[in-house]
């Protein structure tokens, strides 16, 4: 396999994932194998310790994808292991979770001002849909680090559909959401835009509180 086959095989990575703005893949030469493969249960392409990097309108980053291991297979669908991603440039909105729970009117930014990154992480993944949705399963994680404006989240499922373009993630299964302020949340399914920060539960919804010290 050529160079030029191998860069081929990048850019054809680029275009399948189908992520809004610029988006760069970085894979080591030595890591990517390429196949000529007509039975579609067997990749034709894969990589290891993999990153994929988005960048917004403005050169700025907006976000980062590691994976361990990477599989192309014919139909178009990508399978990753161990994917591990930050969300960069996130909205100024307090998260709002179905007004169950709100965020303290403190928790609301100044202009200009930025809360920490979200990061997703899980043990599978797959991309489907030309890379416009990626599925995770196996200890599902969505967390975000407290902050100045901000109170700690954190999102745990077992399986997850998230929307790159649009910072939706979606779940029909049992979710527990967890806040630096002693609330907790369960449900049966969620719409969480990470975005705007608005969380709709599905059913079965649960609060509790704890009193902190």
């Amino acid at each position: 396999m050529t160079l030029t086959n191998k860069v081929s095989y990048l850019l054809g990575f680029i275009v399948m994932l189908g992520f809004s703005l610029w988006l760069v893949v970085q894979i080591n030469e030595s890591d990517l194998l390429t196949f000529q493969q007509s039975d579609n249960s067997l990749p034709d392409a894969y990589a290891h310790h993999v990153v994929f990097t988005q960048m917004n309108g403005q050169g700025r980053l907006k976000s980062r994808f590691y994976a361990d291991e990477l599989k192309h297979y014919n139909n178009g669908i990508t399978t990753l292991e161990a994917p591990y991603g930050i969300l960069y440039d996130n909205a100024n909105n307090p998260l709002n979770m179905g007004g169950v729970l709100t965020a303290n009117e403190n928790t609301h930014l100044k202009s200009g001002e930025q809360k920490p990154p979200w990061t997703i992480k899980a043990d599978q993944g797959e991309l489907r849909d030309n890379g416009n949705l990626l599925y995770l399963w196996g200890h599902v994680k969505i967390h975000q680090e407290e902050g100045k404006n901000n109170q700690a989240t954190l999102f745990i499922t077992e399986a997850l559909t998230y929307y790159p373009k649009t910072r939706i993630a979606k779940t029909k299964e049992a979710v527990q959401i967890t806040q630096s302020d002693g609330s907790t949340v369960t449900a049966r399914g969620m719409n969480a835009n990470l975005e705007s920060g608005e969380v709709d539960f599905l059913s079965q919804v649960r609060t509790r509180y704890e009193i902190q010290p």
